[in-house]
């Protein structure tokens, strides 16, 4: 079993979104379709949990086109100084500070996937 959060839209009070944790069976494995099952799982449990029908999975595994456009390794901003857009997944990898290292602003102009995946990521300490 896994847990994970559902954030649905609130239209009472001041907060705009209420959070619901959401326990499922978790299908390991790196697979497309082994992730897609697991997306299928967390799905059907949060129906049955939530009573909720429409979601929106916001990930590059999304079998929505939306949910896939909306992704950290998708959506860009245009960051003031820079020609070309950033992805939400390159800012937050390129902004990282370390005890011995960072921010790594260079991460700004590569793939999603080149800047999590960068090793200087896990060989410069601990986030400051």
């Amino acid at each position: 079993m896994a847990c994970r959060p559902l954030f649905m839209p609130s239209l009472k009070g001041e907060c705009l979104s209420r959070e619901m944790d959401i326990a499922f069976e978790w299908v390991p494995g790196r697979d497309l379709e082994q992730k897609r099952a697991c997306i299928v799982s967390w799905h059907a449990a949060a129906r049955e949990q939530a009573g909720i029908e429409n979601i929106l999975e916001i990930s590059t595994r999304s079998e929505n086109p939306l949910g896939r456009s909306l992704s950290a390794f998708n959506l860009a901003l245009s960051i003031p100084g820079r020609e070309d857009p950033v992805t939400v997944e390159c800012a937050y990898q390129g902004s990282k500070v370390f005890e011995h290292g960072g921010p790594f602003t260079d991460l700004l102009g590569v793939s999603s996937w080149e800047a999590k995946k960068d090793p200087r990521l896990t060989s410069s300490g601990s986030i400051t």
